[in-house]
């Protein structure tokens, strides 16, 4: 099944994602949209931090969708 999955390229492994991300990388929101839209083989944590305040993320992904996705709030102890 993950050789199907990698050889029809529906799903990225978990590494080479990051790495693509870091190295595109174009803005918050891009990161985070990225995250949420991209099927993976393996289910993974992703925790991500912006520049501004109020930009943080802690992403639960399941491999073909996201499971838990929360953007950090400080004025709510979230």
């Amino acid at each position: 099944m993950f050789t199907a999955l990698l050889l029809d390229k529906k799903a990225k492994l978990v590494t080479l994602f990051i790495r693509d991300l870091l190295e595109r990388e174009q803005s918050y929101d891009w990161v985070l949209a990225s995250i949420n839209n991209t099927d993976r083989i393996a289910p993974a944590y992703y925790i991500v931090a912006g520049t501004r305040p109020e930009q943080g993320a802690i992403i639960t992904k399941a491999r073909l969708y996201a499971f838990d996705d929360w953007k950090l709030d400080t004025n709510h102890n979230r």
